[in-house]
Protein backbone atom coordinates (compact mmCIF):
# COMPACT_ATOMS: atom_id res chain seq x y z
CA UNK A 1 0.00 0.00 0.00
CA UNK A 2 1.14 3.54 -0.76
CA UNK A 3 -0.29 6.76 0.67
CA UNK A 4 0.12 10.26 -0.74
CA UNK A 5 2.21 12.36 1.63
CA UNK A 6 0.26 15.59 1.09
CA UNK A 7 -3.00 13.86 2.02
CA UNK A 8 -1.49 12.25 5.13
CA UNK A 9 -0.01 15.57 6.27
CA UNK A 10 -3.29 17.39 5.78
CA UNK A 11 -5.32 14.73 7.56
CA UNK A 12 -2.96 14.49 10.55
CA UNK A 13 -3.48 18.21 11.11
CA UNK A 14 -7.24 17.63 11.08
CA UNK A 15 -6.85 14.93 13.75
CA UNK A 16 -5.15 17.03 16.42
CA UNK A 17 -1.52 16.83 15.34
CA UNK A 18 0.66 19.96 15.38
CA UNK A 19 3.26 20.51 12.66
CA UNK A 20 6.79 21.36 13.83
CA UNK A 21 9.45 21.99 11.21
CA UNK A 22 13.19 21.62 11.67
CA UNK A 23 16.06 21.53 9.23
CA UNK A 24 15.64 17.87 8.18
CA UNK A 25 12.12 16.73 9.05
CA UNK A 26 8.59 17.81 9.69
CA UNK A 27 7.40 16.44 13.01
CA UNK A 28 3.71 15.88 13.71
CA UNK A 29 3.06 15.88 17.46
CA UNK A 30 -0.34 14.90 18.82
CA UNK A 31 -1.89 17.53 21.11
CA UNK A 32 -4.44 16.44 23.68
CA UNK A 33 -6.48 19.06 25.52
CA UNK A 34 -4.09 21.74 24.29
CA UNK A 35 -0.93 19.98 25.48
CA UNK A 36 1.66 18.23 23.39
CA UNK A 37 1.98 14.52 24.05
CA UNK A 38 4.81 12.07 23.47
CA UNK A 39 2.97 10.76 20.39
CA UNK A 40 4.56 11.94 17.16
CA UNK A 41 5.62 10.95 13.69
CA UNK A 42 8.11 12.38 11.19
CA UNK A 43 8.19 13.05 7.47
CA UNK A 44 11.10 14.27 5.38
CA UNK A 45 11.33 17.36 3.24
CA UNK A 46 11.97 17.09 -0.46
CA UNK A 47 10.20 16.55 -3.72
CA UNK A 48 11.22 12.90 -3.86
CA UNK A 49 9.05 12.19 -0.81
CA UNK A 50 5.59 12.43 -2.37
CA UNK A 51 4.48 8.92 -1.47
CA UNK A 52 4.67 6.96 1.76
CA UNK A 53 5.72 3.36 1.20
CA UNK A 54 4.29 0.37 2.99
CA UNK A 55 7.36 0.13 5.23
CA UNK A 56 7.16 3.81 6.17
CA UNK A 57 3.45 3.45 6.94
CA UNK A 58 4.40 0.75 9.45
CA UNK A 59 7.04 3.02 11.05
CA UNK A 60 4.60 5.93 11.26
CA UNK A 61 1.93 3.69 12.79
CA UNK A 62 4.41 2.56 15.46
CA UNK A 63 5.35 6.16 16.19
CA UNK A 64 1.65 7.06 16.51
CA UNK A 65 1.18 4.01 18.75
CA UNK A 66 -1.50 2.34 16.67
CA UNK A 67 -1.67 -0.56 14.23
CA UNK A 68 -0.80 -0.10 10.60
CA UNK A 69 -4.42 -0.59 9.53
CA UNK A 70 -5.58 2.01 12.09
CA UNK A 71 -2.91 4.44 10.86
CA UNK A 72 -4.17 4.05 7.29
CA UNK A 73 -7.68 4.81 8.54
CA UNK A 74 -6.39 7.83 10.47
CA UNK A 75 -4.43 9.10 7.47
CA UNK A 76 -7.40 8.71 5.13
CA UNK A 77 -9.96 10.21 7.57
CA UNK A 78 -11.82 6.95 8.12
CA UNK A 79 -11.53 7.41 11.90
CA UNK A 80 -12.14 10.60 13.83
CA UNK A 81 -9.89 12.36 16.31
CA UNK A 82 -12.15 11.00 19.09
CA UNK A 83 -11.68 7.46 17.77
CA UNK A 84 -7.91 7.99 17.68
CA UNK A 85 -7.94 9.23 21.28
CA UNK A 86 -9.75 6.02 22.30
CA UNK A 87 -7.03 3.98 20.60
CA UNK A 88 -4.16 5.78 22.37
CA UNK A 89 -5.73 7.03 25.60
CA UNK A 90 -3.37 4.97 27.77
CA UNK A 91 -0.51 7.06 26.28
CA UNK A 92 -2.13 10.42 27.04
CA UNK A 93 -1.83 12.64 30.13
CA UNK A 94 -1.54 11.48 32.91
CA UNK A 95 0.90 9.05 31.47
CA UNK A 96 2.04 10.81 28.36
Amino acid sequence: MILKLRIVRSNLLKKGFIEIRDSRHIRYVFAYKGERTSIYTLVSYGTSYKDISDKLISYMADQCRITKSDFVKLATCEISEADYIELVKHHLPNGR
